[in-house]
């Protein structure tokens, strides 16, 4: 009675566990590929404010990914924005910048990745405090 109930237990958890794609490092983020890991913000809500860190403007992080593949950790960020020529707001040109991680949930930022992109190639630096 057991094994019946342990296989019955495993073929529902296979049954109703998502599968996603494998992760193609392509330059464009498919949803299917991170299906049940990510975070959407893409739209602007009332008074021009968008979660959660409230950017504020509909070019800020649209997506964020972030998922561990045969071993390695895969990080998505998706912006509303072209990242080639920035965009101009408020008389502001705005480009590709910095990302900061709290990881530990205390206000202190734990992790940066800084972008930045020349001639049509991106460039990251990681830093850890």
């Amino acid at each position: 009675m057991k094994s019946i109930t342990l296989i019955l237990s495993l073929i529902t958890i296979l049954a109703l566990s998502e599968v996603a794609q494998a992760i193609t490092i392509d330059g464009t983020f498919n949803l299917g590929e991170w299906a049940g890991y990510y975070a959407a913000e893409d739209g602007v809500g009332g008074g021009g404010f968008v979660g959660p860190g409230f950017g504020g403007q509909s070019f800020d992080v649209e997506y964020l990914g972030l998922k561990v593949d045969n071993g390695k950790v895969n990080f998505v960020l998706q912006t509303g924005f072209n990242l080639n020529s920035g965009v101009w707001y408020g008389g502001t040109l705005y480009t590709p910048g910095d990302f900061a991680i709290d990881v530990n949930n205390d206000n202190i930022y734990d992790y940066a990745i800084d972008f930045s992109i020349s001639s049509n190639v991106p460039s990251y630096n990681l830093y850890s405090a």
